[in-house]
């Protein structure tokens, strides 16, 4: 039989007292990350999209209804339904968009703290504290955890779907395979950057070598079906003239693309959420800052790619490929195939370069990066390690100046974030008192 890998530290091991204090900074600048999404959750952002995902949901949830579409993308296509049914858990408590938010962000948190144990056994704690470090503080990620949208709920299903896949790899269990399956059909309902998931999840079992059973294929094949059985039975019953309605917008060029997807993990063209008159609040220089960092983590994510594909040989001379891969090499391996799948069918299908379209990238950037600081010998890699702190540090920065905006001085923001809930309340409250009392109709009754 074929030796499996197993979960393992293949990342460089330091003796304890030189993690010890790169740790304790890392961990503190993870809590603060988590802890700040939670506080005043009223000055999250609210427009129509937000109201109209939180309005369906309580819709469906009070007439005791399974809702076959979610909201409908601005290319015409309507949204599967899942989305509406995950608010669902926090409307069950309280029908209120505040609430709502906290469990949005209740579910980012949890991707965190995933992601966290998930490295750990993949590469060791400085490692899974590096990456984890990353996606924590930046403050694109801190924007888009924080409201009422799909996509703002893609995290903590894309670890849980790649720990899932990793699983599979190491015990070749079928209810992983079917539960990997489970969570691609929701990941792909949340938002349609997701569709290529199934295609770079079977690109990257056959890379590996891996041949699940028919009988399981068949099985994941079918729970994904079901899955999606009220949005095809919508289609059906439409005839398709939604799917055939369909439109596409601006594309994005590759290098946009690019730039986005390496943006996302930290604050590269975080003006398109204050607008392109920059508030006074924030501060010319620490945005400079967290923009020259998050290139700096995409250069040592290069790095981390040709050490991690330097390595993988150095390890197979007693093993023939990819039977010497630790989870660790199939994971980044994982990451890639998403990374190129998508960006091929972003270039060939001109879908258009927008910060959202990229939270499927997760976290390959992180993940890459840390590996390269990892690596890295003796007294390099600590200065390395407290160079990563101070990226982070200055990534909190920017997310408290941009706190301090939405907060004080929520007129100066003129872009995609518009006018903070708390400022908009009285405008919101009839509309909100009437999904609490129930008077919102179901779509075509």
């Amino acid at each position: 039989m074929r030796a499996q890998a197993e979960y393992n530290a293949p990342v460089r091991a330091l003796p304890f007292f030189r993690q010890n204090i790169p740790a304790a900074l890392l961990s503190l600048a993870i809590i603060i990350g988590v802890v700040v999404r939670f506080l005043a959750l009223d000055a999250m952002e609210f427009k129509g999209d937000e109201f109209k995902a939180f309005a369906l949901a309580a819709a469906y949830l009070q007439h005791g209804a399974l809702p076959q579409v979610g909201l409908q993308s601005s290319t015409g296509l309507f949204n599967p339904p899942f989305f509406l049914v995950l608010l669902w858990p926090a409307l069950l408590i309280r029908t209120d968009p505040v609430f709502v938010t906290g469990w949005i962000v209740l579910l980012n948190a949890a991707g965190i703290l995933g992601l966290l144990l998930f490295l750990r056994r993949l590469g060791g704690t400085l490692f899974s504290l590096s990456a984890t470090a990353i996606v924590a503080t930046a403050p694109w990620l801190f924007v888009l955890s924080r409201k009422i949208w799909a996509q703002d709920a893609l995290f903590p299903f894309l670890i849980l779907t790649g720990w899932l896949l990793i699983s599979y790899a190491r015990d070749r269990r079928p209810w992983q395979l079917w539960s990997a399956a489970a969570g691609m059909a929701l990941l792909t309902q949340l938002h349609m950057s997701s569709f290529p998931l199934p295609v770079a999840a079977a690109l990257w079992l056959a890379i590996l070598r891996i041949r699940p059973r028919w009988r399981d294929v068949a099985i994941a094949v079918i729970i994904f079906l079901l899955l999606y059985a009220p949005y095809i039975s919508f289609h059906v019953q439409d005839d398709f003239r939604n799917l055939m309605q369909t439109t596409t917008s601006n594309a994005g060029s590759i290098f946009d693309q690019v730039r986005w997807m390496v943006g996302i993990n930290g604050a590269i063209g975080l003006d398109y959420v204050w607008g392109p008159l920059k508030p006074a609040a924030i501060l010319s220089w620490i945005v400079a800052a967290a923009d020259a960092g998050t290139w700096i983590l995409g250069i040592a994510a290069v790095v981390g790619l040709v050490l991690i594909m330097k390595r993988i040989p150095e390890r197979s001379s007693n093993m023939r490929f990819p039977d010497h891969l630790s989870a660790l090499d199939q994971y980044v391996l994982l990451l890639l195939c998403i990374a190129v799948v998508t960006l091929g069918i972003y270039i060939v299908f001109g879908v258009p370069a927008l910060p959202f379209y990229h939270l499927i990238f997760l976290p390959l950037i992180p993940v890459l990066s840390s590996i390269a600081l990892t690596m890295l010998p003796g007294k390099l890699h600590i200065s390395a390690t407290l160079f990563l702190v101070l990226i982070v540090s200055t990534f909190l920065g920017l997310t408290q100046s941009f706190r301090t905006v939405i907060l004080d001085h929520p007129d100066q923001l003129n872009g995609d974030y518009g006018t903070p809930y708390r400022n908009a309340q009285d405008k919101w409250a009839p509309y909100v008192d009437a999904v609490q009392k129930g008077k919102m109709r179901l779509p075509g009754k």
